[in-house]
């Protein structure tokens, strides 16, 4: 009896038909890495743009706070004009009315409040200002005193928590 064996070619055939699916599951791992690797840089992007813009908000609450300290120190009743009605509650971001007149620097917007406290001997004073930049917003506050005669003393700097 003959044995019959199969060509070398059904082998060939059968070989191809197995590298076939693993190559469309090697072009899958590869397609799912550059996915992942192509969100991974957007995201870092993302956070990065998010981290300056609460820098430049920042800049924006500080240029505030010193726009303010240079009008107190140039005209010592500039309190008194603004400080009508307004309290630390009322100092919130995103706020469109109260304080100063908006301060614009390039994209960025600041907005203060000056709250008095006459009681004591001298006048101590609250400012607060918010700096807004796309959406991200910082607030900070000083506490000052302001002598008849002299510079304005800043006691406290620091930002305040939403």
């Amino acid at each position: 009896m003959k044995l019959h064996l199969p060509s070398t070619n059904y082998h060939l055939r059968l070989r191809g038909q197995v590298l076939l699916p693993m190559l469309f599951i090697l072009v899958l791992l590869v397609g799912l890495l550059g996915l992942a690797l192509g969100s991974a840089a957007f995201l870092q992007t993302l956070q990065s743009g998010q981290r300056v813009f609460s820098e430049q908000a920042k800049a924006a609450a500080d240029a505030g706070i010193r726009d303010v300290l240079l009008r107190l120190s140039r005209d010592r009743n500039f309190k008194t004009d603004v400080a009508s009605g307004c309290t630390l509650a009322s100092a919130t971001c995103g706020a469109t009315s109260g304080g100063l007149p908006l301060l614009t620097i390039g994209e960025a917007t600041a907005r203060t409040w000056i709250l008095q406290d006459t009681s004591g001997p001298q006048v101590c004073v609250a400012i607060v200002a918010t700096g807004t930049m796309r959406g991200t917003c910082r607030k900070f506050e000083a506490r000052v005193r302001v002598p008849d005669n002299g510079n304005v003393i800043v006691d406290s700097w620091k930002e305040l928590t939403q």
